[in-house]
């Protein structure tokens, strides 16, 4: 017997609005933090640049 599958998004493009939105508000989030989440040294530097 087929089932009727409950979709919680209408189509692709609402599901990607919704992804792309929570990145940007991560993303923001990282930005104003006072936190360094990677350590920079004059040896990592290097590799940089």
């Amino acid at each position: 017997r087929r089932e009727k599958v409950v979709r919680i998004f209408p189509n692709e493009q609402s599901a990607l609005r919704l992804i792309g939105s929570v990145l940007i508000d991560v993303h923001e989030e990282w930005q104003s933090s006072a936190r360094q989440y990677i350590k920079f040294t004059e040896k990592t530097k290097k590799w940089i640049i």
